[in-house]
């Protein structure tokens, strides 16, 4: 029987030559042993296979119509491992503990079903993504018992715990959210691990200006979590409207046509 790793890395590409060579080479630099990548390629016409290769990643699989949960999940179904880390290609692990830190917060608390990492934008990254990655994560860990917010930029789940909830494979993005909801809703937590960092240059958001992806990123939240942003303040109900109605009539004044505002 093959032995079991400690973690496996499943890496989801799309073209993404010029970050997949960091990623991996990241990956393999970790203080940990027993560590084995997967690499889910979406059809790819660029080098992202062949550096994958190259670099020593021997589980490769393709998929044709990508999904991120479905993704996610095929990488997990040929992984072999106590723990699954989710990575997206075009993510650089900042250190060579990135992977540790996660590890050891699910070592130390078995009521944590998943850990994500801090995401920082580089140099170059746009203004508007920047600002979302600061905003968004902090520099404080913090263990989530309610607040679902998870992020499979980045993030390290049990083995066990996917067997018993596979992600989402039928919407179109935050599969994550919806898994970490439903593991809460089990009585697990979800750990936001900040000092586990990896480098993302586009962001959460990819930039404002993608509003199709804002689009369906809301409605789903809007429907699954929070009515909030789909409701109208009581004032603003129109029963409670107050109308100010203008009517235009016209007077007439012997030959003269007058026009007056009642």
């Amino acid at each position: 029987m093959e032995s079991r790793n400690l973690v496996s890395v499943i890496i989801r590409s799309h073209n993404e030559e010029i970050w997949l060579r960091h990623s991996i080479e990241a990956v393999n630099s970790q203080n940990l042993e027993n560590v084995e990548i997967v690499l889910v390629d979406n059809n790819s016409t660029d080098r992202s296979v062949d550096i994958a290769k190259q670099l020593g990643v021997k589980k490769i699989v393709n998929l044709d119509k990508y999904n991120p949960g479905k993704a996610i999940n095929l990488g997990i179904s040929v992984s072999n491992a106590k723990y699954i880390a989710i990575l997206s290609a075009h993510c650089i692990p900042y250190n060579n503990n990135w992977l540790k830190e996660m590890v050891d917060e699910l070592e130390k608390d078995k009521n944590i079903a998943g850990a994500y990492s801090r995401q920082v934008p580089l140099p170059f990254s746009n203004p508007s993504d920047s600002r979302d990655l600061f905003i968004t994560f902090s520099s404080e860990s913090r263990t989530q018992k309610s607040d679902s917010f998870f992020h499979n930029g980045s993030s390290l789940i049990r083995f066990e715990s996917w067997k018993s909830l596979r992600f989402n494979e039928e919407i179109s993005n935050i599969e994550d959210r919806i898994w970490a909801h439903e593991q809460q809703s089990k009585g697990f937590s979800i750990r936001y691990c900040s000092k586990s960092i990896v480098f993302h240059h586009h962001g959460i958001h990819q930039n404002k200006d993608n509003t199709s992806r804002s689009k369906s990123t809301a409605d789903i939240i809007r429907k699954k979590f929070y009515p909030y942003g789909s409701i109208l303040p009581k004032s603003m109900l129109p029963e409670n409207q107050k109308v100010l109605c203008i009517i235009s009539s016209k007077k007439f004044s012997g030959h003269k046509e007058k026009e007056r505002i009642i």
